[in-house]
C-alpha cells in the first residue's frame, strides 16, 4: 500500500489515476457520489503534487479537480463547489498559461463557471424581489 510517508511519487500517481476512475465512473453510475471520491482522490494527489516539484502533474491533478467541482455543482451546493471548479482551474492555468491551446480552455472553463454564478445570483435577486 503506497502512502505519502513511504512512497509519495506512487502515491500521488496512484490517486491521481484513482481520480480518473471516479470520473469515468460517475458517467454510468451513482454520479454524485463517484464524483465525490474523485475529488477526494485528486486531493489526496496534491498532497504530494505542488507547483514547484511537480508542475505538470500540479497542474492536470487541477485540472480534473476543476472537471469534478464543476461537474458536482449540478447535484449540491451549486455557488461553492463551482468557486472551487474556478480556483482549481486558476491553479491548472499557472501551469499552462503558456500552452496556448490548454490556456484558452482553462479561461472558456473559468468564464463558464463564473457566468454560472453570477447567473445564479441575478436569479436570486429577482426571485426576492417577486416574493
Amino acid at each position: 500500500v503506497y502512502s505519502p510517508k513511504n512512497n509519495p511519487e506512487l502515491y500521488a500517481s496512484t490517486s491521481n489515476a484513482l481520480g480518473a476512475a471516479y470520473m469515468v465512473f460517475s458517467d454510468s453510475k451513482d454520479r454524485e457520489a463517484n464524483l465525490e471520491e474523485a475529488i477526494e482522490a485528486y486531493q489526496n494527489a496534491l498532497v504530494i503534487y505542488n507547483l514547484n516539484s511537480y508542475p505538470a502533474e500540479y497542474g492536470i491533478a487541477h485540472m480534473s479537480l476543476g472537471t469534478a467541482y464543476s461537474a458536482l455543482s449540478d447535484f449540491k451546493d451549486r455557488e461553492s463547489n463551482l468557486k472551487k471548479a474556478v480556483q482549481s482551474d486558476k491553479e491548472a492555468l499557472k501551469v499552462f498559461y503558456t500552452d496556448q491551446d490548454q490556456a484558452k480552455e482553462l479561461r472558456s472553463r473559468i468564464e463558464r463557471d463564473q457566468s454560472k454564478i453570477a447567473e445564479d445570483a441575478t436569479m436570486a435577486k429577482q426571485s426576492a424581489r417577486t416574493t
